[in-house]
């Protein structure tokens, strides 16, 4: 019996999530992304009303959080940008994929062969 990679199997988790479907595998990223920028967003409230609790009586860690509150800012701002955009790749991928559904499959045409004679006097041209 072989022993899988361990780094293989790590890998293709991911395909058993989305079941090699793009259109899934787009939907589960922009969750991920929401519950990324959910997650800061609760930190980053989290900072602010700890620096507002203990501005008066703890100014040292009031401004520890501040300063915490200014990075999930910062982080919050990447995350930001990035949930827009895998938003537009969900919204490409979905569309992609309708029309790809939509869409006859092409009738199959007969491979015409060509002789080496044929083929060497397109060279000549």
């Amino acid at each position: 019996m072989k022993v899988k990679n361990p780094m293989d199997i790590f890998f293709n988790l991911g395909n058993k999530v989305t079941r090699n479907d793009p259109g899934r595998m787009a939907d589960f990223n922009y969750a991920m992304m929401w519950i990324m920028f959910i997650a800061f967003f609760s930190i980053l409230l989290t900072n602010v009303f700890t620096f507002i609790k203990l501005v008066s009586t703890d100014l040292w860690l009031a401004l520890r959080a501040l300063a915490w509150a200014f990075v999930m800012l910062a982080i919050l701002w990447f995350q930001y940008n990035a949930l827009k955009q895998q938003r537009e790749i969900r919204k490409n991928i979905k569309l992609t994929y309708s029309k790809l559904k939509e869409s006859k499959p092409e009738e199959k045409k007969e491979l015409v062969e060509n002789s080496v004679e044929e083929m060497l006097d397109e060279f000549k041209k």
